[in-house]
């Protein structure tokens, strides 16, 4: 999927994951969020690649990337990832991370196994702190039968309403678009690794500039984004940036100033 500031992406092949790059600068490593692809910085890797070499992956399972055995828990999970990442890095002497959703918990694992070679860090909207119980979402489910149909896209609509984007006039074409590419090629269940308990513990076993960003509506970050907020300050300390009237799916809903965070905190320092 393409726009009109999008740039041409290299694909490069390992074992367990496929990665997409462009641009030069520091090499960032790119963690989409959960039934995503690196389509979920559709809007970001233009504007980012005039300032770092972004490598956006398709996590296993996940996008064009291949499958994982049925039954994979978190730990084979994050290995699989770690097997690929690393030579996806191997000649690089410092490598920095932007990550999302449940793309943060697993960013930062593999954080924490860079160790010193890590330079710079920002999650957005991160999971990794255990399972949401009492987190109500009316996510209803898609007749498979009915591609493209109008109610397809009404339940797409909703879903991403409930849960991704805040304000209803932040949906195009482009967002149904992206999403039922990402929803139709997803075959392993992100929630494995995301309803672990683990993104604090890693989180303080890192020592790079942090920054971590939020929409302030984003309704996964349960039971609020300040509960979030206070978890990560209990670990570490780190920048923090909380965006107004903007929801799970920050990088695309606000994604002129998100780009500008990411930029400066990156490419700028």
């Amino acid at each position: 999927m393409n726009t009109p500031d999008s740039p041409r992406l290299t694909r490069v092949e390992t074992p367990h994951l496929y990665a997409y790059t462009a641009g030069h600068g520091p090499f960032t490593l790119l963690f989409h969020g959960g039934m995503g692809s690196h389509t979920h910085w559709i809007r970001n890797l233009g504007p980012l690649s005039h300032h770092m070499t972004v490598c956006a992956l398709d996590l296993p399972g996940l996008g064009d990337s291949p499958d994982v055995a049925e039954g994979t828990d978190a730990n084979a999970y994050l290995d699989l990832v770690w097997a690929s990442v690393s030579r996806l890095v191997e000649h690089q002497p410092t490598v920095d991370i932007i990550a999302f959703s449940f793309g943060s918990v697993v960013a930062s694992q593999i954080a924490t196994q860079l160790g010193e070679r890590l330079r710079r860090m920002t999650i957005i909207g991160p999971g990794g702190f255990g399972i949401p119980k009492g987190r109500n979402m009316d996510i209803r489910k898609r007749d498979k039968s009915s591609k493209n149909s109008d109610d397809e896209v009404a339940v797409l609509r909703h879903n991403l309403l409930q849960g991704m984007i805040y304000k209803p006039s932040a949906i195009t074409d482009e967002t149904i678009q992206t999403q039922l590419h990402n929803v139709n090629r997803t075959r392993f269940n992100s929630r494995v690794v995301s309803f672990e308990v683990s993104l604090p513990q890693n989180l303080k076993a890192t020592h790079c500039p942090l920054q971590i960003l939020w929409g302030e509506q984003d309704r996964y970050a349960f039971p609020s984004v300040q509960a979030r907020v206070e978890q990560c300050e209990a670990a570490r300390h780190f920048t923090k940036h909380i965006l107004p009237d903007c929801g799970h799916w920050a990088q695309y809903e606000c994604a002129g100033e998100v780009n500008e965070l990411l930029i400066d905190f990156h490419a700028r320092h």
